[in-house]
């Protein structure tokens, strides 16, 4: 169907030019396709015939420029969100446990809902792949994170149904089982951040690697060398294949086993990520066996939101007071996310010294 408007005529080889003029200074309306005829362009614009003048007078090519009406195609307007495009497929009483985010790792869409949208469960599936053309699969959260592996259930709800896929981040490709190994698509920017800290020639020991973003981004950026452990052996295979899917300048030792029993065959290290937020307090007197005088400690937990800082470091702090180190400094303290109402996925960045007074 076509509507007539308003519309700018213009040489096409001032298209350019005139397209970002027009959106810069909010003339283009959107609501209809720009349309081509012969050598013109016609551009669709948000103004009334009483405001012609006005127009041309702040117009820069108003010399090459023509304001004509002109029959435009209106444009598909495409769903804001995942509420506005299932409006007319769940009834208006469910609208409020639409949710509102979700996980995508690669092309699979992970998203969590109500059960009372279960009825519902393979539109919403559906409807997240007609939205973004990305997205091949999709799958609903069934069980919270668990276990030493850091799994969580799904079930299938639309498209291939696949767990394997390829994550991309800052230019890195992540081998990733969205099933049989723990990845969060949302520490991206914190992985970036603890790479670009890395020093040339830097160790650094990543405790619970999982699939291995940490090394993978420390060794993209940075010549060190990383030792990525983890008890999962899925996880360490996915690890193995995204570094053969970069090109990196460091090294990365990909190794399986319980970090209990491998702590002993690590050399003392520059650097140590401890990101195993539930637990990790729980191995800080192992990993300070791999502590050296200056050694950076990146250790995360889950904590209060208004006093995550101080908490994080008196939590650290205590526990090192059994042990042969203490903090010579906070370097840094970084809110990564909301993890629950009132609490945060935080990381805290430490300089340790020798001597626990």
């Amino acid at each position: 169907m076509s509507v007539r408007s308003i519309a700018l005529k213009i040489h096409c080889s001032y298209g350019e030019q005139t397209r970002k003029w027009l959106i810069n200074n909010n003339y283009l309306d959107f609501n209809f396709k720009i349309s081509k005829q012969e050598d013109y362009l016609f551009f669709p614009l948000k103004i009334n015939l009483d405001k012609k003048k006005a127009f041309i007078n702040d117009f820069p090519l108003k010399e090459q420029g023509e304001i004509v009406e002109f029959f435009f195609k209106k444009k598909r307007q495409k769903p804001k969100s995942l509420a506005e495009a299932l409006k007319n497929v769940i009834p208006n009483n469910m609208v409020d446990f639409i949710p509102k985010s979700f996980d995508q790792i690669g092309d699979i869409a992970i998203i969590e809902f109500d059960e009372t949208l279960s009825p519902f469960k393979h539109e919403i599936g559906k409807m997240l792949c007609n939205l973004f053309p990305s997205i091949k699969s999709v799958y609903r959260k069934t069980s919270a994170v668990s276990g030493e592996y850091r799994l969580r259930k799904i079930e299938h709800l639309f498209g291939e149904k696949k767990t394997e896929t390829i994550h991309k981040e800052y230019g890195i490709r992540i081998f990733v089982d969205v099933e049989k190994t723990y990845f969060s698509p949302r520490l991206g920017d914190e992985h970036n951040r603890i790479a670009n800290l890395v020093k040339e020639g830097e160790i650094v020991v990543d405790m619970f690697t999982s699939t291995g973003p940490f090394p993978l981004h420390i060794a993209k950026k940075t010549k060190a060398t990383i030792y990525g452990i983890d008890i999962n052996q899925k996880a360490i295979d996915c690890l193995k294949k995204s570094i053969s899917l970069n090109k990196l300048k460091g090294k990365i030792y990909p190794i399986v086993g319980d970090i209990r029993e491998i702590i002993d065959n690590l050399p003392k290290t520059d650097r140590v990520i401890m990101n195993l937020p539930k637990t990790s307090i729980q191995f800080l007197q192992l990993a300070s066996q791999i502590f050296k005088e200056g050694t950076i400690l990146h250790f995360y937990s889950f904590v209060k939101d208004e006093t995550g800082r101080n908490d994080l470091y008196n939590l650290v702090k205590n526990e090192l007071s059994k042990t042969n180190w203490r903090i010579k400094q906070i370097l840094h303290f970084q809110k990564i996310r909301e993890s629950a109402p009132h609490e945060i996925h935080a990381c805290i960045d430490l300089l340790l010294s020798a001597g626990n007074t």
